[in-house]
C-alpha cells in the first residue's frame, strides 16, 4: 500500500473539514498542530522518522515540550495537551478509516486529562481600578473595551468584531446583537443601561456603521489578539494580574450573585453557551450557590438547641420553640425562591396536558370539538393507550409530583 506525502494527506483531511462545517479558525489551529507534530517533531534531525509510523512514545513526547511563547513552565497548560492530543488522533483515526494508512499507529494512545476549571472572576474592586485607570487616561476605546467584556460578557474576538449596526442602544431594553460567536452561533445580550450610556457616549458624532472598537491608526477592525493583549495589559497596569478573559467571568459571577443563582439559563444565553453546565461548571465556578446558603445555614451550639444567632422573638412568637422557628424560617426560604415556579409549572402542566388529549382528537382549540364526529374512532382510545400516552409525556408523573405537594399543603 503507497503512502502518500503528508501534505497530500493533509489537504485531503483539509477538505473533508471544510465540507463539513469547521470554522477557518479550527481549520488553522489543526494545520499548525498536524505540521508541528508530523513534519518538525518526528522529521527532525535527532528521529528522522516517516509521518505514517509515529508511536505512543513520540506523541507523548510532543506533549511534554515546553510551550513557545517563552514560559518558563516547563510543560504546556494541560488543557493544551489534551486538545493537542485530540487533534493528532482524530486525524490518523481519520487516515486509517479512509484507508491512507494501513493501521492506526496511535489506535492505543490515551489522551491526557484536561484539566479542572479554575475560578477566575475579579473582585469588582479589581474593576474599578481597570476603568478608573482608563478615565485617567483619556483612554475611550480602552473604556469601551472593559465595559463590552464586564458589562456585556464578550469574548475578545466578539468585541473585535462587533459593529454599530449590531447595537440597539435606544430600545428598551437597549441589546447588542453578537453576529457570530464562538461556533458560529449568534446571540442578542440585554444592556445595562450604565454599559448603554458608555456606548452612546463613545459612538456620539461617530458613523452609523463600521467597527465599534477601530484600529487608532487606520479606523480598520482590530484583531481579537490586540484586544486581548491590549486588555491584558491595561489590567495589569492597574494592578490586576489576570488576562481580559477574566472580566466575561465576572460578568457571569455577578450576575449569578444577584439573581441568586436562579437566572443561570439566562446568563448561559447572554454568554453564548450551548448548556448550562458550561456557565456552571466553567465561567461561574466562584459562586457557589446554594452551598454558600447551606453554610450559612448551620447552626451555632454555643446559642443553645443549635439556634443560629438571631433577634429575640416578643409576643406570642416568643412561646414558639427555636427548632420549629428554624423549620418555619427554612420553608419560607424555599417558596420565596421556588414557589413562584413550581406554581407556574402546575398551571402549564393542567393546560398542556388539556391541548395534549385535543391534540388526540385532531383539534387544537375547544371550539373545534363541536365539529368532531362522537364516534370517530379517536373518541374510543383504550385505558392502556391513554396510560401510554402519559407515560410517554411524562403526563402521569407530572400530575403524581403535582398530587403529593397538594396533599403535604392539605394535611
Amino acid at each position: 500500500m503507497s503512502v502518500p506525502t503528508f501534505p497530500t494527506a493533509w489537504e485531503r483531511y483539509r477538505v473533508v473539514m471544510l465540507e463539513r462545517g469547521r470554522r477557518p479558525t479550527t481549520i488553522t489551529t489543526n494545520r499548525a498542530v498536524l505540521y508541528d507534530f508530523c513534519l518538525d517533531y518526528l522529521g527532525n534531525r535527532r528521529r528522522r522518522k516517516r509521518w505514517d509510523r509515529p508511536t505512543d512514545v513520540d506523541l507523548r513526547g510532543f506533549l511534554s515540550r515546553p510551550p513557545r511563547n517563552g514560559s518558563r513552565d516547563r510543560r504546556m497548560a494541560a488543557n493544551t495537551r489534551a486538545c493537542y492530543a485530540s487533534i493528532v488522533c482524530c486525524f490518523y483515526r481519520w487516515c486509517y478509516e479512509q484507508r491512507i494508512l494501513p493501521r492506526n499507529p496511535l489506535r492505543g494512545f490515551v489522551a491526557p486529562k484536561a484539566a479542572r476549571p479554575v475560578a477566575r472572576a475579579l473582585d469588582l474592586a479589581d474593576v474599578e481600578r481597570a476603568l478608573v485607570l482608563a478615565a485617567e487616561r483619556n483612554d475611550q476605546r480602552m473604556t469601551v473595551m472593559l465595559w463590552l467584556m464586564f458589562g456585556a460578557g464578550l469574548r475578545c474576538m466578539e468585541v473585535a468584531g462587533l459593529q454599530v449596526q449590531d447595537l440597539r442602544l435606544h430600545a428598551d431594553p437597549a441589546v447588542l446583537h453578537v453576529r457570530e460567536g464562538k461556533g458560529g452561533k449568534p446571540r442578542m445580550v440585554p444592556l445595562a443601561p450604565m454599559v448603554a450610556a458608555v456606548l452612546r457616549r463613545y459612538l456620539d458624532g461617530q458613523p452609523g456603521t463600521g467597527p465599534v472598537v477601530a484600529s487608532k491608526a487606520s479606523g480598520r477592525p482590530i484583531t481579537a489578539h490586540t484586544v486581548s493583549t491590549r486588555v491584558s495589559e491595561h489590567l495589569r497596569a492597574a494592578g490586576v494580574k489576570d488576562s481580559g478573559h477574566a472580566l466575561r467571568h465576572t460578568f457571569a459571577t455577578e450576575l449569578l450573585k444577584a439573581g441568586k443563582g436562579a437566572n443561570l439559563y439566562a446568563v448561559s444565553r447572554a454568554l453564548g453557551h450551548a448548556h448550562t453546565d458550561v456557565t456552571e461548571h466553567v465561567y461561574v465556578s466562584s459562586y457557589l450557590g446554594d452551598l454558600a446558603g447551606l453554610a450559612a445555614a448551620l447552626p451555632d451550639p454555643r446559642t443553645g438547641n443549635g439556634a443560629r444567632p438571631r433577634a429575640e422573638p416578643t409576643g406570642l412568637a416568643a412561646m414558639v420553640p427555636t427548632h420549629v422557628r428554624d423549620q418555619l424560617a427554612a420553608a419560607v426560604q424555599v417558596l420565596e425562591r421556588h414557589g413562584p415556579e413550581v406554581a407556574r409549572a402546575v398551571e402549564t402542566l393542567g393546560k398542556a396536558t388539556h391541548r395534549a388529549w385535543l391534540a388526540t382528537l385532531g383539534v387544537e382549540r375547544d371550539e373545534e370539538l363541536a365539529d368532531v364526529d362522537p364516534r370517530d374512532p379517536r373518541f374510543d382510545h383504550s385505558d392502556e393507550e391513554w396510560a401510554q400516552l402519559e407515560e410517554d409525556l411524562g403526563i402521569r408523573k407530572g400530575w403524581d409530583l403535582a398530587y403529593a405537594f397538594r396533599d403535604s399543603v392539605d394535611e
